[in-house]
């Protein structure tokens, strides 16, 4: 693989894993309401989700939702419900010693069946394997390189997300603070669903 091909591939993929969206939003809670090493499983989730996702849209998703659009509407539409649903959790959860909220962070697989639901994943492995996947005998080599790319470069980059939260887990340690953290990001998901209607 030459220059021309993996820089815009790395770019890419920092790019779209380290703006904000859904995973970084929750990642961000989860580091600073539970701590890096308790997230990790979270983050290996959504990456390996991510991953999930380049293969079955290398391997015609795109076109599945080209000539049925409306699963891809029906996709969206459930998404966005269950975003709103974990917004309301992430909000709630600065009531540890309640059985309400988010209680502990997401797990290994929890994470990766959201990203099926995630617009943003959905979208940037689309584009990802649309744009950047060469054809003829290089197309399975380019979308290992891509897989393979998302995979590095998206845990280090949201990563830095969940680092963040906990870096101002002390902060967060006044209660005040810490309900405000957290019905900040439950805004910030519930923002990010809503926005999907005029996506």
């Amino acid at each position: 693989m030459n220059s021309d091909f993996t820089i815009p591939v790395i770019l890419f993929a920092i790019t779209m894993s380290i703006t904000p969206g859904p995973n970084n939003i929750m990642l961000t809670t989860s580091g600073a309401n539970y701590g890096f090493l308790r997230t990790i499983p979270h983050i290996l989730g959504v990456v390996t989700g991510v991953a999930i996702l380049n293969i079955i849209s290398a391997l015609g998703l795109n076109r599945v939702f080209e000539a049925y659009p409306n699963i891809h509407i029906i996709l969206k539409y459930i998404g966005m419900i269950y975003m709103l649903f974990l917004a309301v959790k992430i909000a709630r959860s600065s009531e540890p010693k309640s059985h309400k909220g988010m209680q502990k962070p997401l797990n290994f697989i929890q994470a990766i069946l959201f990203q099926a639901l995630n617009p943003k994943a959905v979208i940037m492995s689309l584009t990802a394997i649309t744009v950047y996947s060469l054809k003829g005998e290089m197309f399975t080599k380019s979308i290992y390189y891509i897989v393979i790319t998302f995979l590095i470069f998206g845990t280090l980059s949201i990563s830095t997300w969940a680092l963040f939260g906990t870096l101002i887990k002390n902060v967060l340690k006044n209660p005040k603070h810490l309900k405000f953290f957290n019905y900040t990001m439950g805004a910030f998901c519930g923002i990010s669903a809503l926005l999907l209607l005029s996506s």
